[in-house]
């Protein structure tokens, strides 16, 4: 498996069948989550929605969300040296010309 699908694979996870839950640790269990909101311009947000349908026709329709595209980007980001330092440099870029 190449980085990239080991990196999405751990960002969207395996589907499972939901195991029978307590209340208690249905609560437990969302307290681990982050939610996070981004607001895109316009060419962003074309430009993601771009990119998410690149990746689905790549994945021969597979269903994306954009949530997992996120996931696995900062978990690619977070693994690869070389595209952090894209990424660091690109809001370098962003902050002094901002």
């Amino acid at each position: 498996m190449t980085d990239s699908k080991a990196a999405f694979a751990r960002a969207i996870g395996t589907p499972s069948a939901p195991e029978p839950t307590t209340a208690g640790e249905e609560v437990e269990e969302l307290e681990h989550l982050s939610k996070f909101t981004a607001l895109f311009d316009s060419e962003v947000a074309t430009t993601f929605d771009q990119l998410a349908l690149t990746i689905r026709r790549q994945l021969r329709g597979l269903p994306v969300k954009k949530a997992d595209i996120m996931r696995s980007l900062i978990m690619l980001a977070a693994d690869d040296p070389t595209l952090r330092n894209q990424v660091a440099e690109d809001l370098r870029k962003r902050t002094i010309s901002g």
